[in-house]
């Protein structure tokens, strides 16, 4: 049998346990789905928002190709990309 007070402890540990995993609903019932377009949903306007996704994309495939083709790393400079950090 527990304590008093280690009793009560225990009795606050759910307690707040409990009312994290009821804020964490409320939350999760506040997201909403996005768009599609991250940069959109960020609050860029439509047209910047679709610029920058294709920009995205493009640089995501030349990376994938620069990895796959096992080019070096001055290729990778000529073509804008970063070193890996």
């Amino acid at each position: 049998m527990l304590s008093p007070t280690r009793n009560w402890v225990s009795n606050m540990i759910k307690r707040n346990i409990g009312k994290e995993i009821i804020q964490g609903l409320e939350e999760f019932k506040a997201c909403r789905r996005g768009s599609g377009n991250v940069f959109q949903d960020m609050g860029f306007a439509p047209v910047e928002a679709e610029n920058l996704k294709l920009r995205s994309s493009l640089m995501m495939r030349i990376e994938d190709y620069y990895q796959k083709s096992g080019a070096t790393p001055a290729a990778a400079k000529a073509l804008g990309l970063t070193t890996p950090r």
